[in-house]
């Protein structure tokens, strides 16, 4: 038992693992800074298992880990860690109180739900490289959710805290609570220095925007939309079209101002095309 430790229990919450564990200041600086708990708590229904040789933990059943203000919730949880220069030298099976160990991953499967404030990501697996600060999600439609907008996907999901960029893939879609969206096959967008709203949105593949209240239910499609916060604006290019009811307007560039609901399309041959359909 000296490269693995393993705890069981069939009881509900009977089996409670807390693993003080000191974590590098460099792991996550910004955690560290804010809330830095200096703690990984994990708890789980069935099982804790210690596998030194690996450098392993792994929870099953119902399993949460906890470290500063991240919570991962997931049926079976693996976090990954390396020893400081302090353990360098020390057995697999020496007990060294001194020693800090840094946990650089941390990986949920099954049912997986990852909670930071009051930011939510659910997803069938998520994998959180603490050494990158960067989450991925898959499986299981991934969708992360917060009280301004939510992102989905069908793919994934890759959210690199450290350059404040998130990737959609496959059937992804950014929607405000607004009403508003961007959808496309592919989406990239990039946050504000507070992580709470989108400062830049690319969406790439049939691109598709909607904002009912400044354009009145009006919709636009292009093979790329490109969408910035401060001005408002969203560039479509490629193959676009304008809709709103039955009225359709088509050429290769438009411009929507998506504040306002001003719009303007035009064309490289120099001539743009529309039907227009009267209520009357």
């Amino acid at each position: 038992m000296m490269d693995q430790f393993s705890l069981r229990s069939n009881s509900i919450f009977a089996l409670l693992c807390c693993l003080a564990i000191s974590l590098s200041p460099q792991s996550n600086p910004v955690y560290a800074q804010e809330n830095d708990s200096g703690k990984l708590i994990v708890e789980a229904d069935n099982s804790l298992e210690w596998r030194r040789q690996e450098q392993l933990y792994i929870a099953i059943g119902n399993a949460i880990a906890i470290q500063a203000d991240i919570t991962l919730k997931a049926d079976r949880i693996e976090a990954s860690y390396k020893d400081d220069d302090k353990q360098q030298g020390e057995t697999a099976g020496s007990d060294n109180s001194e020693g800090d160990i840094n946990i650089t991953r941390i990986k949920g499967s099954g049912g997986a739900e990852l909670i930071r404030g009051d930011i939510i990501a659910n997803a069938d697996m998520i994998d959180y490289n603490m050494v990158d600060d960067r989450a991925v999600l898959t499986g299981g439609n991934p969708r992360v959710v917060s009280p301004r907008e939510q992102v989905t996907a069908k793919t994934s999901i890759v959210y690199n805290r450290s350059k404040r960029e998130v990737v959609a893939e496959g059937n992804a879609a950014i929607m405000l609570n607004d009403g508003r969206y961007l959808k496309a096959n592919r989406v990239f967008a990039t946050l504000n220095e507070e992580e709470n709203d989108f400062t830049f949105v690319q969406a790439i593949g049939n691109a598709e925007v909607f904002s009912p209240k400044a354009t009145g239910n009006q919709e636009a499609r292009a093979d790329e939309i490109e969408y910035t916060k401060d001005n408002g604006i969203a560039i479509l290019t490629g193959s676009v079209e304008m809709l709103e009811g039955a009225n359709v307007m088509k050429g290769d560039r438009a411009e929507i101002n998506l504040d306002t609901g001003v719009s303007s399309i035009t064309s490289d041959s120099g001539r743009v095309g529309g039907v227009f359909t009267s209520t009357n």
